[in-house]
């Protein structure tokens, strides 16, 4: 039992690859998912509580970790219009 805790946390410090478990647990999301959690975020709810803690030797969760709340208010809105543009794209 504390083997598999000791992988798991190693892996979290040291990803296999250049992802972490939780960038490859947003990675794996569909669109749906994605959508749901981008206008769960717009409106001011937390939508990450399912997904692994974010790791602190990961480059992803650290740029996002240390983003000001206005970088990640317009990251945010870059991602929206990169929804509707898609949404868009696919209806029209």
């Amino acid at each position: 039992m504390k083997l598999d805790s000791l992988k798991k946390r190693i892996n979290a410090l040291e990803p296999e690859g250049d992802m972490c478990p939780h960038c490859q647990a947003l990675k794996a999301m569909s669109k749906e998912e994605l959508d749901a959690r981008i206008q769960a975020l717009v409106s001011g709810q937390s939508v990450l509580d399912d997904l692994p803690e974010p790791s602190p030797s990961c480059p992803r969760c650290q740029k996002a970790a240390t983003m000001s709340e206005e970088e990640l208010d317009a990251e945010l809105a870059r991602l929206n219009e990169i929804l509707q543009d898609a949404i868009g794209y696919e209806s029209g």
